[in-house]
């Protein structure tokens, strides 16, 4: 079996578009054993993840049927972080796939709390449908996006082209009353330390920091155990130094730390309701008719 498992990826990467000839090979990387078969499953997921095409098929395979969940899983977990700082939602054609299928996919990318590019992407494919069902769906789930991730749906939305969103009225419809909300909540009144300028955070953190090492000191200067403790202290630094050794000589170069970050938005179920919004979402996983 594992002399099997290379040509499955390399067959995954190489074959065209012909649904019929990627189906059964999506049916193979959803049968290896994630134990025995682990680096080749994943290559397959990221080959996947990588291919918008490939992504809708699996998709469609794989969230519709439970006995496939864990892959399908797997594949939203690499989807999410692949889209996770995308400045535009995932753009999917849905137009090969069964309505029924499509819906439920899109209410189960939803309930695994999928990064909303992606999300997104699949909703707004949904509302290019003609089909009146799917479109009432998909406005459903474009509400629960907009309730859950407010400013990254707002974000998502607003990079859309204009033709997109003449095609979709109801999105300039979403765009208006995020915009209002927006203008309330800077409207609101807000605690002082919300309010506060980069400068005057990093200069309370500092008070808080001293507050606590003299909190420490106190402590320390008071213990019985730390008189015959030995204590060793390490300090982080801003700036880090390798040594270059060359014709016998070594030298120090100092290269300077900079910090590198995604701001992501949790939902607001998270914030608000972190007992039952878990269970609203869950609900999600049966599709329309929950």
């Amino acid at each position: 079996m594992p002399d099997q498992a290379p040509r499955l990826y390399s067959r995954l990467i190489r074959t065209g578009t012909d649904p019929g000839i990627l189906v059964g090979l999506l049916d193979e990387v959803a049968a290896l054993d994630p134990d025995q078969q682990a680096h080749e499953l994943d290559n397959c997921l990221s080959a996947i993840a990588r291919s918008p095409a490939l992504s809708v098929l699996a998709l469609g395979s794989w969230l519709t049927a439970d006995a496939k969940r864990p892959v399908a899983k797997q594949l939203v977990h690499n989807l999410s972080v692949q889209y996770l700082a995308a400045n535009t939602p995932a753009g999917f054609d849905l137009s090969a796939m069964l309505p029924s299928d499509a819906v439920l996919a899109a209410f189960r990318l939803c309930a695994l709390v999928t990064t909303p590019a992606v999300s997104l992407g699949w909703v707004l494919a949904l509302l290019r449908r003609i089909d009146a069902g799917v479109h009432d769906h998909a406005l459903v789930l474009l509400q629960h996006l907009v309730q859950e991730y407010p400013h990254t749906t707002q974000r998502l939305l607003e990079s859309l082209d204009a033709d997109v969103k003449a095609a979709l009225p109801v999105l300039t419809e979403v765009l208006s009353m995020l915009a209002q909300q927006s203008v309330a909540l800077e409207q609101a009144s807000r605690l002082k330390e919300l309010a506060m300028s980069r400068e005057e955070r990093v200069a309370l953190q500092g008070l808080k920091l001293r507050e606590q090492r003299e909190i420490h000191r106190h402590a320390e200067q008071s213990s019985v155990l730390l008189s015959f403790v030995k204590q060793n202290h390490f300090k982080y630094s801003h700036e880090t130094v390798i040594e270059i050794t060359a014709q016998g000589q070594t030298f120090e170069q100092s290269l300077s730390m900079q910090s590198h970050g995604v701001s992501i938005e949790i939902p607001l179920s998270e914030r608000l309701e972190p007992q039952t919004g878990s269970l609203r979402r869950n609900r999600l996983w049966e599709g329309p008719a929950s």
